[in-house]
Parts: C-alpha cells; structure tokens; sequence
C-alpha cells in the first residue's frame, strides 16, 4: 500500500525574475524578508511571468503560498499527532493496569506490617501506628508536589515567542513596512 505524504514539496526555481521584480517594487528590507521566506519554503513564481506581475499580484500569490505550506504542514502535524496519541493512550492504559496492580500491592504489605505489629501489640493500636506513619509519608510527598508545581512554567514560552515574531514578521513583508 502506498502511503501519499501529509504534503507537496513546491517544485524548486531559482526565482531570479521574482527577485529582480522585488528589487525594483519594493525596498530592500521587504525584498529580503520576501526572498528569504521564499527561499526558505521553495515558493516561487514562474521565471517568465514574474517580471510582468505587479507587486501586489506577487504579494498575494506568496499569501496563497504560504496559507498553502501552513495547511499542510498542519496536516502532517495532524497525522504525526495522532500516531503519537494512539501509542499514548495504549501506553497510559498499561501504566494504569500497573498503578492498580501496586496499589493493591501496596495494601497486602500495609496489611502485613499491621499484622506483624500485632503480634507484640494490641491489633488497634498496630493499625494506628501503621495509620501515622503513612498520613507522615503522604504529608511529605504532598509537600514536594507543591514545591514542584511551584516551578512549572507556561507552555513552551520560547516557542509561543518566537511564532509571534515570525508572524509579526510576516505581516511586515506583506504589507510592506520595515
């Protein structure tokens, strides 16, 4: 079975036309924004039409080439995703299985040590030993939890900052400002 990729590759083109056209349209700091997103993406016009299209005209065929590239690359984030989510779930269904199983486990060797302290005391009072000092060991873990969530920090704050400036940077070559 032959599996169709998440997305087209652009055919590559030197696009020397399109740099020259924006060379003498546009300024040279909205000229190199544009050529190098282009470059970096594979967007291009056809050589021969690229000298007679006017700088608007260029302009929104690369806004449709890039709403292109971000639709698929959000279709192949899509489909890498949910490979990820499945092996996920199946992955936390079997931790889940585990967690029960030592829990239970857990609970045989607290009813053991309950009944290896009544042997030398009253079956209340080993209960009540056994009782203290789990409430002592769930105080301290519960403590360090709280130092631990203490440190957690917004949702990858480098990326959310850096999609800001290439937007940002983005809407400056689009509308042709510095």
């Amino acid at each position: 079975m032959e599996s169709t990729p998440a997305f087209r590759a652009l055919p590559p083109t030197d696009g020397s036309a399109v740099i020259q056209t924006l060379r003498r349209r546009s300024s040279a700091v909205t000229w190199f924004r544009l050529s190098r997103l282009g470059h970096l993406y594979g967007m291009s016009v056809e050589s021969k039409q690229a000298a007679d299209l006017s700088i608007g005209e260029l302009m929104s065929q690369f806004s449709s080439q890039v709403s292109r590239l971000i639709r698929d690359e959000l279709k192949l984030a899509e489909k890498e995703f949910q490979e990820s989510a499945k092996h996920a779930g199946i992955g936390a269904g079997l931790f889940s299985v585990a967690g029960l199983l030592a829990f239970f486990g857990a609970a045989t060797v607290i009813a053991a040590a309950v009944a290896a302290l009544s042997l030398a005391l009253p079956v209340w009072a080993a209960a009540l030993i056994v009782a203290a000092v789990l409430f002592i060991a769930a105080a301290v873990a519960a403590l360090g939890g709280r130092s631990q969530a203490k440190e957690v920090t917004p949702a990858a704050p480098r990326t959310v900052e850096t999609v800001k400036a290439d937007i940002a940077e983005i809407k400056d070559a689009r509308h042709g400002t510095t």
